[in-house]
């Protein structure tokens, strides 16, 4: 288990006709498979990796177990926990570099509409707490990159210097954002 990186899985049983000819509503069916999909919840950060003897009891995390009757938490998905715990340090680490002025946003979408630069925007919407889905992308060797949908339309892209013995980043390299549109 991660510290601080809470974790529940869908489960999706699919179900199929059992005759060839349609019947309607009462058309008998039985299940042939079940899909998983995990999503998870960032309660802080950074996210660290816990011991052996410590990870059998953070499962029954109550700060993760509190989340269930939290309507209003935002969970996402990625491709494993390791890729969520990586991006919610990597998003943890370009804030606070954000803050003390070590990087600066680059490649932005204009933010003007919301009277906010681009630095800002990713301060204000780019909370552990609010992250909707997380997305490895491409980076040179050494280097983690993630983008992660953030506060509802803003996507944040971050590079930063891989450390193997750790899921926290050793340096923060870039951070761009832009704003996304859902159309359905």
């Amino acid at each position: 288990p991660l510290s601080g990186l809470c974790r529940y899985d869908d489960l999706i049983l699919k179900y199929a006709p059992t005759a060839s000819a349609p019947r309607g509503a009462e058309q008998p069916v039985r299940p042939y498979g079940v899909e998983a999909e995990a999503w998870f919840h960032a309660i802080r950060a950074p996210i660290a990796e816990l011991a052996p003897p410590k990870a059998a009891a953070a499962v029954w995390d109550d700060d993760c177990d509190k989340l269930s009757t939290t309507p209003s938490a935002f969970w996402f998905r990625a491709p494993s926990a390791e890729d969520a715990a990586r991006a919610v340090n990597l998003l943890f680490a370009a804030t606070s570099a954000l803050k003390s002025g070590r990087v600066r946003t680059t490649d932005c979408a204009d933010f003007a509409r919301w009277k906010m630069t681009c630095e800002q925007m990713v301060l204000d919407r780019g909370r552990i707490d609010q992250i909707t889905h997380v997305s490895p992308c491409p980076a040179d060797k050494g280097l983690e990159c993630y983008t992660l949908s953030v506060g509802g339309f803003v996507e944040v892209t971050i590079k930063g210097l891989a450390d193997e013995r750790s899921l926290s980043p050793s340096e923060i390299q870039s951070v761009s954002a832009a704003e996304y549109v859902v159309v359905t």
